[in-house]
């Protein structure tokens, strides 16, 4: 009847006014930020219970809306969702009502906010491991900004698009992206866009080693995310100044920013942050030799990734765990968890991570006398780490191979992939990293040539390093620590 259905409409206008209240909450720099007045959440920690108690009521009303034909309702729900749902990986719940927010815009003609809900879906599509139909979809909402002349839509398809290759290990196609965006973000005056293009710059040229230009962009990403009061990026910046820390060898101020990360995201409540901060402090805590504070963050970790399916999280916790068994001389169960890692990634077809598992595996198996598998999985590794353009990481790849050759007898050949590995190390410019490569160079000669041969290395090695307080583990780091 036409009074239930004017009740239905008063219904759901009132909870698209509640969740876009709640939504400017959540996400302050929002585009669509319409706050009604007098709405009663105040505050973020307001709006992200709001949301929680009430997501199933959401959900369901999207439905609702879409079915009493009230399409503009409907996208708007999916539209005001996102962020919070988005932030608490309910990825399964985004698709959903965004879905069902496509059909609506579809339906009515509604171009701009179909290319609201396809840019929305390329991100959702990544959460979920989809990283072909993110880049299919992402493409089709960058195409529709454009012809709209949507400048701030194009820039945020170009970041979700840069998202979705990155996760295919397309650094050179990331870098183009981000390059094509950041102008943008500058020229409309969008800080939090430039935030982002800053910080995913960052994590490419960490990615592939360039540690000192990664290190700008991200401190610069960091200031902007401060002045504008953003937390979930604060978070991120904070997540990758971690990564670049522990590969720069500046292992406290690593675990420092890690657990920065760990409180903002326990704070927001977002589980996928929460897991990979866990994942990150173990990590760490396995490179500076402190085994007793390694399994109980990364068991945590791993329990919040199996909740949220983070498959990518669950891969790379367990190679954690394996590397961490490693070092304990628990070869089996090392094996077992770089297996169900490499697993993941077969799945996922992420050459970078794949990689990095597949290294791992190598490792463990030149531990175990598997010398042939070994010498299979670090070949078919070189092979991806070409792939995705990451030459520091075959470095890793070239002082394992050594270590394996000094076990087959291949004396010479390992010579030449130990000088390799220090080689290209010196193209970074990383003391800490060519210093870590010169001591591992140093084990293998003087087990191959005695220490008089070895010397040299070495004493390259205590030059390079003075300055950092380290481990004495210097036998893990024939490629065991990437």
């Amino acid at each position: 009847s036409d009074e239930r259905h004017a009740a239905v409409r008063r219904l759901l206008s009132w909870l698209l006014a509640a969740a876009q209240g709640a939504a400017v909450r959540v996400n302050p720099h929002r585009r669509v930020a319409n706050d009604p007045a007098g709405w009663h959440i105040k505050g973020l920690k307001d709006a992200l219970a709001w949301f929680e108690e009430e997501r199933g009521v959401l959900v369901a009303a999207t439905a609702q809306a879409f079915a009493a034909g009230l399409h503009q309702e409907t996208w708007q729900l999916a539209e005001a969702m996102f962020d919070f749902l988005d932030l608490r990986s309910y990825a399964q719940d985004n698709m959903e009502v965004h879905r069902l927010g496509y059909q609506a815009a579809d339906l009515s003609k509604d171009t701009p906010a179909r290319a609201v809900m396809l840019s929305h879906m390329s991100v959702i599509h990544s959460e979920l491991g989809r990283y072909d139909r993110a880049v299919q979809v992402g493409e089709e909402a960058r195409r529709l900004f454009r012809e709209l002349g949507d400048r701030w839509g194009e820039a945020e398809a170009l970041d979700t698009l840069a998202g979705a290759h990155w996760n295919h290990g397309r650094y050179d196609k990331v870098r183009e992206l981000i390059s094509q965006a950041l102008p943008i973000r500058r020229r409309i005056g969008d800080r939090v866009g430039e935030a982002n293009c800053l910080h995913n710059l960052s994590r490419v040229h960490r990615r592939i080693g360039r540690c000192d230009v990664a290190l700008r962009y991200d401190l610069e990403a960091l200031d902007v995310r401060q002045e504008l009061g953003d937390p979930r990026g604060e978070a991120e910046a904070f997540y990758n100044l971690s990564r670049i820390y522990c590969q720069l060898g500046m292992y406290d101020w690593a675990l420092r920013d890690a657990e920065r990360t760990l409180g903002i995201a326990t704070d927001l409540g977002d589980q996928h942050g929460q897991a990979r901060a866990l994942a990150s402090i173990s990590d760490i805590n396995r490179q500076i030799g402190d085994l007793d504070n390694v399994l109980p963050p990364a068991e945590e970790a791993l329990a919040i990734q199996q909740r949220i399916a983070d498959i990518r999280g669950e891969g790379i916790t367990r190679d954690n765990l394996a590397r961490f068994h490693l070092a304990c001389d628990r070869l089996p169960e090392a094996l077992e968890h770089a297996r169900l890692a490499l697993d993941v990634d077969r799945r996922r077809r992420d050459p970078y991570d794949k990689a990095h598992k597949l290294h791992t595996v190598g490792v463990i198996n030149t531990r175990l006398g598997a010398c042939d598998e070994a010498m299979q999985n670090f070949t078919e590794e070189l092979d991806l780490l070409s792939e995705t353009g990451d030459l520091r990481g075959t470095a890793t790849t070239y002082i394992a191979m050594a270590d394996l050759c000094i076990r087959m007898g291949r004396g010479a050949e390992a010579m030449a992939h130990m000088r390799r590995s220090i080689d290209i190390e010196r193209e970074f410019h990383n003391p800490f990293a060519t210093g870590r490569r010169l001591l591992a160079a140093a084990l293998l000669v003087e087990r191959a040539q005695g220490s008089a041969a070895a010397a040299p290395y070495r004493d390259g090695a205590a030059r390079l390093l003075n300055d950092y307080d380290l481990p004495d583990r210097a036998e893990e780091w024939n490629g065991t620590a990437a």
